[in-house]
């Protein structure tokens, strides 16, 4: 879509193959030809069934399908970097993350995005995260929601240097795999929501689940949200909450910061679902905007 007077006139509508499902969106120039590519990861019969648009003879098409990999854009060094990884039916997220590179009509790796890595998480779970300005940890967050800090120690080897004692994050996104049987419920993997990390510090969301709270192994909604800003210290050991926003009625889908006028100042944009009504009631969405400097 193009914004055009306030209102968004719609370009192209691509439209998905029957029984696709989309997880995730991002873009990035990786074959560096002055144009940047729109990578959709999305599942296909258990399997990763991703695909590239790009703006090419004056109009938006489809280049590339059926890449074997769900994609996300990291920033390392202030680069971005195009990384992939596995999925399948008996596992879900599975195998190392990988470097690609976009060559031709063509997705390549180029081998791990951390070498030597010990199973940090998927790739919707982990940032890279620097100390003086230079990336050398990974922050995680597990399958139990609580943030895991990893740094290389003295011998070269990766280690845990701090774990948080709250937990954080919380997505009501999950891809659907196929059956493993007759009868059999497909089974549903959680696509978590993005974090950020950058220089001694993160910012990440924290959503509370309803229901039967955090003994349900996949919460059906969530009570509250907030944006949490934390940083530690240059042995990665000491972590402190330097500010939290108010709790947030409902469920923080999504949300992003940047400076939108000479100002300088950091503006949280906040995506919010909030069921209303009991039993039968409607679901209210709505956009919040906060300025602050988390």
């Amino acid at each position: 879509a193009r914004l055009v007077g306030g209102a968004l006139n719609i370009i192209k509508e691509i439209k998905n193959a029957s029984g696709e499902d989309n997880i995730s969106i991002c873009s990035i120039d990786s074959d560096s030809d002055g144009s940047a590519e729109v990578y959709v990861s999305a599942i296909r019969d258990s399997k990763p069934y991703s695909s590239a648009i790009e703006f090419k003879d004056n109009a938006f098409s489809v280049t590339m399908d059926n890449i074997n990999w769900v994609l996300r854009i990291f920033e390392v060094n202030n680069r971005a970097t195009l990384v992939g990884q596995g999925i399948r039916e008996t596992d879900g997220f599975f195998g190392p993350i990988k470097l690609l590179k976009k060559q031709g009509l063509k997705i390549v790796p180029e081998g791990d995005f951390i070498k030597d890595a010990p199973p940090f998480g998927d790739i919707y779970r982990i940032e890279p995260i620097g100390v003086k300005g230079v990336a050398n940890g990974v922050l995680v967050l597990d399958q139990r929601g609580y943030l895991r800090l990893y740094g290389r120690e003295d011998d070269g080897k990766w280690g845990l240097k701090w774990m948080s004692a709250d937990f954080f994050g919380g997505t009501l996104n999950h891809a659907e795999l196929n059956d493993s049987g007759a009868g059999t419920a497909p089974r549903l993997i959680p696509i978590e929501g993005r974090f950020f990390g950058n220089n001694n510090q993160a910012i990440i969301k924290r959503n509370i689940p309803g229901g039967l709270g955090r003994l349900a192994e996949k919460p059906l909604s969530f009570k509250t949200g907030s944006i949490t800003s934390l940083s530690w210290d240059d042995t990665m050991k000491t972590m402190t909450k330097n500010s939290s926003t108010m709790d947030i009625q409902g469920y923080v889908s999504d949300f992003f910061m940047d400076a939108f006028d000479d100002s300088g100042r950091n503006v949280l944009v906040i995506a919010v679902s909030e069921e209303k009504g009991g039993l039968f009631g409607d679901l209210k969405s709505y956009i919040l905007l906060l300025e602050l400097s988390l």
